[in-house]
C-alpha cells in the first residue's frame, strides 16, 4: 500500500485549461496582450469638428474665446434692440403735471379730474377773474397754471393749506381718501360762491324748484355742476296707492350713494 501510494503521489499533473506565462523568462521578450473579442472601439457617430466649423460661419462676429464648442457665443441670444428715442418735455396745454410732495398723491388725483371739466374750468379760467374767497382763488391759480401750458410741472400745497384751514384732516401729510378731499373742496369753494336767490315758492312742482328751495336760493357753479336730485315715493304693495313725502320729495344729493350686490 505504501508503495502505490507513493507511486500516485508521483503522477504528473494535469495541464490546465489555461496556461500561466512564465515569469522567469528572459527579459529580452516583450509581452504582447491578446485583444479579446469583447474589446469595443469607440466610432463617434457625428464630427465634432464639422459642428464646431458650422456655428463659426453662422456667427462670423463672435470673439475667439466664444469658439469654444462646449460653450455658446455670448451673444447668440441676444436681440439687438433698436435705440428709443429721448421722451419729448410736453408744456402745451393741460398736459402740466403736479408734483406729489409727501403723501399728496390724492390732492393730485382730484385736482387733475376737476381741471378736465370743461363747464368748471371755463368758469374759472376763462368767466371769474378774482375771487374773495381763498379756497376758490387758490384753486383759480392752480387750474391757471395747469392750462397755461408754460410748466412742465406745478404744485399744489396752496390749495391743499387753502383746504386745510377749513378740514383738520387734511393738515398733516399723511394719505388721505380721494373722494373726502374732493367732498371738501367742493363744499368749501360752494360756500364762498353762493349767492342768493329770492324765490317765491309755495311747494316743489317741478326739480329745478325743488332744487332751488332745497338750496335755500343759495346757488354756484359748484351745484350747478356737481348736485343732483333723488326722488323719493312710498308705495303699497297691496292697494298700490303711491304716497309722495312733500319734505323729502326731491332730496338733494353730492355723492349718490349706490347699492352694490
Amino acid at each position: 500500500r505504501v508503495g502505490k501510494i507513493a507511486e500516485n503521489k508521483s503522477a504528473p499533473p494535469e495541464e490546465p485549461l489555461l496556461s500561466q506565462p512564465d515569469l522567469s523568462a528572459s527579459q529580452e521578450s516583450s509581452f504582447i496582450p491578446v485583444r479579446s473579442e469583447t474589446d469595443v472601439t469607440y466610432t463617434p457617430v457625428v464630427d465634432l469638428s464639422s459642428i464646431q466649423e458650422e456655428s463659426q460661419e453662422k456667427s462670423p462676429n463672435v470673439d475667439e474665446e466664444d469658439q469654444i464648442f462646449d460653450r455658446p457665443p455670448a451673444n447668440i441670444f441676444r436681440k439687438r434692440r433698436k435705440p428709443e428715442p429721448p421722451i419729448a418735455k410736453l408744456s402745451a396745454p393741460g398736459t402740466t403735471g403736479i408734483h406729489n410732495s409727501g403723501n399728496t398723491c390724492y390732492v393730485n388725483t382730484v385736482l387733475q379730474c376737476l381741471a378736465h371739466l370743461d363747464e368748471l374750468t371755463n368758469y374759472f379760467v376763462n368767466v371769474a377773474t378774482e375771487f374773495s374767497g381763498n379756497v376758490c382763488q387758490q384753486f383759480k391759480d392752480c387750474l391757471d397754471a395747469l392750462w397755461s401750458g408754460k410748466k412742465e410741472t406745478i404744485s399744489a400745497q396752496h390749495v391743499k393749506l387753502a383746504v386745510a384751514m377749513s378740514k383738520a384732516t387734511f393738515r398733516t401729510y399723511q394719505q388721505q381718501d380721494c373722494h373726502e378731499f374732493l367732498t371738501a373742496l367742493l363744499e368749501l369753494m360752494h360756500e364762498e360762491l353762493k349767492e342768493r336767490i329770492e324765490l317765491d315758492i309755495d311747494q316743489a312742482k317741478s326739480p329745478e324748484m325743488a332744487m332751488n328751495e332745497a338750496l335755500e336760493g343759495n346757488v354756484s357753479i359748484i351745484s350747478e355742476t356737481f348736485y343732483g336730485q333723488v326722488r323719493s315715493i312710498l308705495q303699497c304693495n297691496v292697494c298700490e296707492y303711491q304716497s309722495v313725502n312733500r319734505v323729502s320729495k326731491y332730496d338733494v344729493f353730492m355723492a349718490l350713494d349706490v347699492p352694490v350686490q
